[in-house]
């Protein structure tokens, strides 16, 4: 706070006519000093009114801003959290397409494996048949060369 002045010194009085009484300039020096004390102080009231008023509008205006900012972060979370939720479920959906197709060519790929083993058996039967006919058409071959040499 501003350091109090003495308003008495700026008061000077000049030995005028008809005042030589001190006491009734001691008396006008008082109320002269108190008249200026209490325009300072209302001077004071007055900067000191402006400054809170001036300081609830920014306070009130900085509040206002924090929360539109709240707000805002508030509702770009939300729409964070349910794009993460939908996306999230279509992954999920994704993987579980992925894994009954993964259980259906497992089970192709276990019939093509059983087929395939039937299907060797099968070739190897029809070799071994192949086989055995080519042989006894070679021995029936040599028979009829050597019944036709003799």
């Amino acid at each position: 706070m501003p350091q109090k002045k003495d308003f008495t010194e700026e008061f000077v009085f000049e030995n005028s006519q008809g005042s030589d009484d001190p006491s009734f300039e001691q008396a006008l020096l008082k109320h002269y000093a108190t008249v200026q004390e209490r325009k300072h102080r209302a001077k004071q009231q007055k900067f000191l009114q402006a400054a809170e008023n001036k300081l609830s509008e920014e306070v009130n205006s900085t509040a206002e801003a924090v929360r539109n900012c709240i707000q805002q972060l508030e509702s770009s979370y939300a729409t964070f959290i349910f794009e993460y939720a939908s996306t999230d479920d279509r992954i999920r959906a994704m993987w579980d397409q992925i894994r009954s197709l993964d259980e259906k060519y497992i089970a192709v790929l276990e019939d093509i494996g059983r087929n395939q083993i039937t299907h060797d058996d099968q070739t190897e039967e029809k070799q071994m048949s192949g086989l055995s006919k080519i042989r006894a058409a070679c021995e029936d071959y040599g028979r009829v060369v050597d019944q036709m040499s003799e």
